[in-house]
């Protein structure tokens, strides 16, 4: 009888350390600043876009407020690449 006490503890104490360390999944949000501004491109199929500064402005970006040095864009959390024309010069946008 013993035996079965100690072996029962034992299953019990292992199953306590396990789920103690079980954590929920992260929801992928975690690069979200919530202090930042964000603008959301919606696009149909993946490719190569050009964006002109028109279709920011007219779409309500506030591109004079807004230094093209530190644009970033996301897709499901990860920053992809991009290049805007100018950006190194001066730091606001050219028309």
């Amino acid at each position: 009888m013993k035996i079965g006490i100690t072996n029962t503890l034992l299953w019990v104490l292992l199953l306590f350390v396990i789920s103690n360390n079980c954590t929920a999944q992260s929801y992928a949000n975690e690069w979200i600043n919530y202090d930042q501004q964000y603008f959301r491109i919606h696009i149909s199929q993946d490719g190569l876009y050009r964006i002109p500064y028109s279709t920011l402005l007219s779409a309500g970006v506030p591109v004079g407020s807004i230094d093209p040095r530190n644009v970033q864009i996301f897709h499901n959390g990860e920053e992809q690449y991009i290049y805007i024309y100018g950006e190194n010069s001066s730091g606001i946008w050219d028309p």
